[in-house]
C-alpha cells in the first residue's frame, strides 16, 4: 500500500533524512539516480551540468512557492512511467490501491507540514489509525519526533565555511530547520553551523534545548557546542560526554540580541566524523521575565559535583 499509492515520496525516496541537505543538493541527488549517472553513465554528474538543468527547468520557482524539490521529482517519476507500468500490467501488482480514493489516508497525509511528515509524524498517525495496539512500540522512528513550532518560520540555520579571505557566512535553506549536520566542506577547523535567532521580546529571559547523540564517554576535543549573545560566547561545551539532551538559559536578553546556537569544528576531522556532529533542537522559548538586567548564563552542559557550590560559597 505505502509504495503502491507512491507515498513513499513523502518520505524523500532519494533523499536520506539523516542529512538536511539545501534544494539544488536535493536535486542534483535525484538527478544522480534517476538518471543513470550512478551506474550507468560513463560521465559524473558535475555541478556544472546539475545547474544547466536547474536553469532549464526553472526549479528555482518551485522552491520560491515551497514545494520540496525531491518529492517533486519522484512524483513526476510515477506520473511519467505509470502509462508504461498500466500497458504491461505492472500497475496490478504494484499499484493495487488508488490514494485519491482513501479519504483518510489522504487527510493525515495532509495533516501534517513538510519537515514533520519527513520527520516520520505520517507513519505514526497511520498505523495509530489502522493499528493503535501496535502505535506504542519502540518501532518507526521512537521516541517520537517533535518539532518546535517556531523553527520553520522565525529560525535561521547559518554556516561559516572557509573562503579565500577566511571564513564566509551565510543562510542556510535545507529541508528541516531544526537539526544542523556539518558536511565534508565543513569539517575543518573554526568552521561551524547554528540555528540564529533574534530575541523579540523587549527585555526576559530564553530556555534552549539542543541534542547530540555522540557518545564516547569522554569530552571530544574534535566538536564542541556553543552559545553566543551579539557573537559574544555564553557558554560551549565539547560533544561525546552524553547523548541526553542539553539545556541552556539565559537572563537579560533585550529586544534584537542575536542568540546563536550551533556546533562547531575545533580541529581538522575526517568524513567520518560527519554522523557525529548531527545536533537537534528542541526547545526555543522566550521568557518575559528576568531575573538579571545583564546577561548572565547557565547549562546543564557542565554539572559541579554534589558540595561544590557550597565550597565555593564558604571560601
Amino acid at each position: 500500500c505505502f509504495v503502491g499509492t507512491a507515498f513513499e515520496g513523502m518520505r524523500d525516496y532519494y533523499i536520506p533524512a539523516r542529512l538536511p541537505l539545501d534544494p539544488f543538493s536535493e536535486f542534483k541527488s535525484v538527478v544522480r539516480a534517476i538518471g543513470g549517472f550512478k551506474s550507468h553513465r560513463e560521465s559524473p554528474l558535475t555541478d556544472e551540468l546539475a545547474e544547466k538543468y536547474w536553469q532549464q527547468y526553472d526549479l528555482q520557482t518551485a522552491v520560491d512557492n515551497g514545494y520540496p524539490i525531491g518529492n517533486l521529482m519522484y512524483i513526476e517519476l510515477r506520473a511519467g512511467r505509470f502509462q508504461s507500468e498500466a500497458s504491461n500490467c505492472q500497475a496490478t501488482a504494484f499499484m493495487p490501491i488508488n490514494p485519491l480514493a482513501i479519504r483518510s489516508f489522504l487527510e493525515i497525509g495532509q495533516a501534517y507540514p513538510y519537515p514533520r511528515r519527513k520527520n516520520a509524524d505520517f507513519l505514526h498517525a497511520f498505523i495509530g489509525l489502522i493499528c493503535p495496539a501496535i502505535s506504542g512500540f519502540p518501532i518507526n522512528q521512537y521516541p517520537k519526533h517533535h518539532p518546535i513550532s517556531v523553527v520553520s518560520e522565525e529560525i535561521t540555520v547559518v554556516e561559516a565555511t572557509k573562503s579565500d579571505d577566511g571564513f564566509s557566512t551565510g543562510k542556510v535553506i535545507q529541508n528541516r530547520n531544526d537539526r544542523l549536520n556539518l558536511n565534508a566542506s565543513s569539517l575543518y577547523k573554526g568552521a561551524s553551523k547554528w540555528f540564529e535567532k533574534r530575541f523579540s521580546l523587549e527585555t526576559g529571559a530564553l530556555d534552549i534545548a539542543i541534542q547530540n547523540s555522540c557518545f564516547i564517554g569522554r569530552a571530544s576535543t574534535n566538536f564542541e557546542l556553543f552559545v553566543t549573545i551579539n557573537n559574544e560566547l555564553a557558554d560551549s561545551t565539547p560533544i561525546g560526554l552524553r547523548r541526553t539532551p542539553y539545556h541552556f538559559h539565559v537572563e537579560g536578553l533585550t529586544k534584537n540580541d542575536v542568540v546563536r546556537v550551533g556546533i562547531k569544528s575545533t580541529r581538522d576531522n575526517g568524513v567520518s566524523w560527519e554522523s557525529r556532529t548531527i545536533v537537534d533542537l528542541l526547545e526555543w522559548t522566550e521568557l518575559p521575565d528576568s531575573s538579571s538586567h545583564t546577561l548572565v548564563s547557565s547549562s546543564t552542559a557542565n554539572p559541579e559535583p554534589f558540595g561544590a557550590a557550597d565550597a565555593v560559597r564558604n571560601a
